[in-house]
């Protein structure tokens, strides 16, 4: 057993989602997220049918930003996100 192990699952890596509608469409960012949201189900299912003890907490996903280019930046991404 790995004591004090963090480790994190999320759909959200980085700013990702503008740029795989650009340059993949809609249907394969919505499926990239659906592929990542499935992974997140598995993992709380398998530690609820298992009793695992890991304390697993779902938690948000923040992204900052610290220019005003960045910010333009997140803005477009939680466009997409949200599509």
């Amino acid at each position: 057993m790995l004591n004090g192990t963090t480790g994190r699952d999320t759909p959200q890596h980085g700013l990702i989602y503008d740029q795989l509608i650009t340059e993949h469409g809609e249907e394969k960012a919505k499926l990239y997220y659906e592929a990542n949201a499935d992974g997140m189900k598995l993992i709380k299912d398998l530690v609820e049918e298992h009793s695992i003890e890991c304390n697993l907490t779902a938690m948000d996903t923040y992204i900052h930003a610290n220019t005003d280019e960045y910010k333009s930046k997140i803005q477009k991404e939680l466009k997409a996100y949200r599509n």
